[in-house]
């Protein structure tokens, strides 16, 4: 396993200490017996990316034919937005003012990940033929905005982390604070992505209408042939507490302990999950909740690594 670059593409404090943390990131892949080469060094985006470059990506992607418009386009090393967010109006409110702002994120981010990340790829590889592209960006700067007279707040709309084809990755460290996930286990999956790695656990939100199934495993899985199904600590699945797990039907009950909670809400399981229960073992996916979550490649994973077509095998062991 090799990395070409990791590139910064959002303000960043100490790329040195960045470093390290990668280094420690790839461990998984260390413990799976699979030799790994980090980069040599963090770089600004600009050092693969120039100004032209990104403007004809983004005219292109966007439909942007205005020539006002054009003229605002300009690469930023705090963001990988195109243009800056106009400021929230005087009898604007907070919530409508964010709605604005994801509105605008969203219609362009997720279109511009793909061609922009191709153009940053092919200009790594003119440096190191092989290895994954790590791209640590930020959608957008933080926006100041008004939540009461004399009250205001930093905010950043919410950002997620995705491996694409040829390598790319995108990810935004700043996950692993908002969601208390393990560094390790965010950059190990996305990578595990551009090696063909599957989702597994809680990847796919699902209408949930019988209360039976919340607590059903086997509900939550996607991708069933590509994974151990003894395995409920693959690195290719997702924190239960990763805003992707679906709300609970209305009047859910839940017994625990001999307790039996009414949940109404995500908020509700989660609580469900963490409570500890006199003579009783931890909740069969307290394990799973991010601040706890230290997952490992399953057996089919690590055979999947090292060129099995894993489709053919049992299911279980």
């Amino acid at each position: 396993l090799k990395l070409a670059a990791y590139i910064i593409m959002g303000r960043r404090n100490n790329a040195t200490n960045l470093m390290t943390l990668i280094q420690n990131g790839l461990v998984k892949y260390d413990k799976a017996f699979i030799e790994f080469e980090p980069p040599k060094a963090v770089h600004l985006v600009s050092r693969y990316l120039t100004q032209k470059e990104f403007k004809k990506v983004v005219i292109k992607t966007m439909k942007i034919k205005k020539k006002k418009e054009k003229q605002k386009i300009r690469l930023k090393i705090t963001s990988r937005f195109y243009k800056d967010l106009r400021h929230q109006g005087a009898t604007e409110s907070a919530v409508d003012y964010k709605n604005y702002i994801r509105r605008e994120i969203n219609k362009y981010g997720n279109k511009i990940e793909e061609p922009l990340g191709q153009v940053i790829v092919n200009n790594v590889k003119r440096y190191v033929r092989e290895g994954a592209v790590i791209i640590d960006h930020h959608n957008h700067e933080p926006a100041n905005i008004k939540i009461a007279p004399n009250k205001h707040e930093s905010y950043v709309a919410g950002t997620h982390a995705i491996g694409l084809c040829n390598g790319l990755v995108y990810l935004d460290i700043t996950l692993t604070d908002v969601h208390s996930m393990d560094y390790a286990h965010l950059l190990s999956h996305e990578i595990g992505h551009t090696l063909l790695l599957m989702h597994w656990e809680n990847t796919a939100a699902q209408n949930v209408t019988d209360p039976a199934k919340y607590e059903n495993k086997e509900y939550y899985r996607a991708n069933k042939k590509d994974h151990d199904h003894n395995d409920m600590n693959c690195i290719m699945s997702y924190p239960i507490d990763f805003n992707q797990f679906p709300s609970p039907p209305a009047n859910t009950h839940l017994a625990r302990g001999g307790t039996n909670h009414h949940i109404q809400s995500k908020a509700d399981y989660l609580k469900f999950i963490k409570i500890a229960v006199q003579n009783q073992p931890p909740h069969f996916r307290n394990h799973q909740l991010a601040a706890n979550y230290r997952p490992d490649f399953c057996g089919k994973c690590l055979l999947k690594l090292r060129g099995w077509d894993v489709t053919k095998l049992p299911e279980k062991y």
